[in-house]
């Protein structure tokens, strides 16, 4: 015997009329079916939620070790940078150096060939001389900010994209 019928024979049996027994009958019948679930609905619904949590797991590993591939290629191309601008600097500042013990020589060439000259020449050749040590002393510093910007622009990149990374990562 159903529960429905039991529950119909039982409200019947206390004079509560057929009808009025019918409805409350088919209203808690329909209430059963529309809205309450049954064990193996929970069961089902259970195995759904340990499915999505096994995908998830899987999903955030994957991501997980992705990113770490990407943080550590990002590390590699920083490091290679980071070594060509060292590269490019110690070039540029052996350039310079070379073009000032050229410039120095020059200058030291000139004032032993005109020694005997007078003291206006003389001073005129000393103050040629200072002129090309400042011009070659603003291009190094010149190549010393350069390379100043270059190496501050690495690392706003490094520390910019960091707090990126270690977000994703859940740090």
């Amino acid at each position: 015997m159903s529960l429905a019928t039991s529950l119909y024979d039982a409200l019947t049996g206390i004079n509560v009329p057929k009808d009025q027994a019918r409805d409350v009958v088919e209203a808690l019948e329909h209430k059963m079916t529309a809205e309450f679930a049954t064990k193996s609905d929970i069961a089902l619904l259970r195995s759904d939620i340990a499915s999505v949590r096994k995908d998830l797991t899987a999903d955030i590993a994957s991501v997980r070790k992705d990113l770490t591939a990407d943080i550590d290629s990002v590390r590699k191309d920083l490091t290679a940078e980071i070594g060509s601008v060292r590269k490019d600097l110690t070039g540029e500042i052996v350039s310079a150096t070379t073009e000032m013990k050229a410039g120095i020589a020059l200058v030291l060439s000139r004032l032993e060939q005109h020694e005997a000259l007078t003291k206006a020449e003389f001073a005129s050749i000393r103050s040629e001389a200072k002129a090309e040590s400042a011009a070659l002393r603003t291009e190094m510093h010149a190549i010393e900010t350069r390379t100043f910007i270059r190496l501050g622009g690495l690392m706003v990149i490094l520390i910019g994209a960091l707090p990126k990374f270690l977000s994703w990562l859940g740090w």
